[in-house]
């Protein structure tokens, strides 16, 4: 365990092992454990949302190129910035409750890096 990224955290949030301590005493391994799992969901749901509004506009571009590009329209534009900005959050919650399991299961950043070094050599 590195004294400068404890129990695998991203290197300058030592700050967050506290809070990561204080809510494991509060709710308990099994609760947050849980509800690392209810995150990874919501991220999915956040991902199946970014695809669908991606496939309206790419239906929307072969659709129109008969009739030359039309830009979509301010409302799609605007629904895809939401999207996108919730999907930057509930990715902030993955890596959050990532953080959490990974302390809990004394899991090292540097063996997660192996692992995917190992992974994406199988590529």
């Amino acid at each position: 365990m590195s004294d400068e990224t404890p129990y695998g955290l991203m290197p300058g949030f030592e700050d967050r092992v506290m809070v990561y301590r204080r809510l494991r005493a509060k709710y308990g391994t099994t609760l947050q454990c849980m509800v690392a799992m209810e995150e990874l969901a919501e991220l999915t749901q956040a991902i199946s949302k970014i695809v669908r509004i991606s496939k309206k506009f790419e239906e929307k571009l072969t659709t129109d190129l008969g009739e030359g590009i039309v830009p979509p329209a301010e409302s799609e534009l605007l629904a895809f910035s939401a999207a996108t900005s919730a999907l930057r959050g509930e990715i902030a919650d993955v890596i959050i409750m990532l953080e959490q399991v990974m302390m809990i299961s004394q899991i090292e950043t540097d063996q997660i890096e192996d692992m995917i070094y190992y992974k994406m050599r199988k590529l």
